[in-house]
């Protein structure tokens, strides 16, 4: 074992002595040695590996404690979770980029929608009901459309999935969610309500479908016939046929308080 005092293993690491004091202390990279009088702290030469693997997972924003388990992991450990950090970033650069997304529409001038008074008919259809979170929404709904869907059988879909969304959900980020898939018949269906609605179609990813909720409220408060009661998307296009989120169509409709002139 070759050892080296500290200012030499900061320039063979490029990592400065204050650091590597700092990552000692939080049991990331411990001296080899430590003078029991002065505190001097010795590295091996063999730990220079270490320190640049510690330097680089700092860059990505890996926390000490996580670090600190790494560096003290055999190979299979170690190489388990870097995939796992790896995963954790590209989950975090998704939402990132989601989040640039929302933020350059919004610079953008507002949205101009149609909106179109209907009155949607009841629906025969198979569901899936829950209390759901909003941070839960979307893995819920991808539970809830696949095992809708596999309920089929042999059936064919009558329409496109859609699904109702409580107020609560929106007010409280928890409330009823019901999903569904109509049918043209089965035991197993049930009836979903029809009404007078206000309806507009969202294009685009459903993270921003905040900006066509927000016209659609506009525009059914302006008129003085919004209702309160569940609001209905239609995914009209959508997952898991079209796999790119800029061609989704999913049409929103806002329950109003009186039927559309016939």
């Amino acid at each position: 074992m070759t050892l080296v005092p500290i200012g030499t293993f900061a320039r063979m690491t490029h990592l400065s002595i204050k650091r590597l004091r700092h990552y000692h202390d939080s049991d990331v990279l411990v001296a080899a040695r430590v003078d029991p009088r002065t505190g001097y702290r010795y590295y091996d030469v063999r730990q220079a590996e270490d320190a640049r693997l510690v330097a680089t997972l700092r860059s990505l924003d890996m926390p000490l404690p996580r670090i600190a388990q790494l560096v003290r992991a055999d190979e299979a450990d170690r190489t388990a979770l870097l995939a796992g950090h790896l995963d954790d970033l590209q989950t975090t650069l998704a939402a990132t980029g989601e989040a640039v997304a929302q933020v350059r529409a919004m610079l953008e001038p507002g949205v101009e929608i149609d909106v179109e008074l209907r009155h949607l008919p009841p629906l025969l259809a198979l569901t899936q009901r829950a209390r759901v979170e909003r941070n839960d929404i979307n893995a819920w709904c991808a539970d809830a459309f696949g095992a809708l869907y596999a309920q089929l059988g042999a059936r064919l879909p009558a329409g496109p999935g859609a699904a109702t969304y409580a107020d609560a959900f929106f007010a409280d980020d928890v409330g009823e969610v019901v999903a569904f898939v109509p049918v043209s018949e089965g035991d197993d269906a049930v009836t979903i309500a029809g009404g007078a609605y206000a309806v507009a179609i969202h294009e685009g990813p459903f993270t921003q479908v905040s900006r066509t909720y927000a016209a659609l409220g506009r525009h059914v408060s302006a008129a003085g016939i919004g209702l309160a009661g569940p609001i209905r998307e239609t995914y009209l296009v959508g997952p898991p046929t079209v796999r790119d989120p800029s061609r989704y169509r999913t049409e929103i409709a806002w329950p109003i308080s009186h039927p559309p002139a016939s």
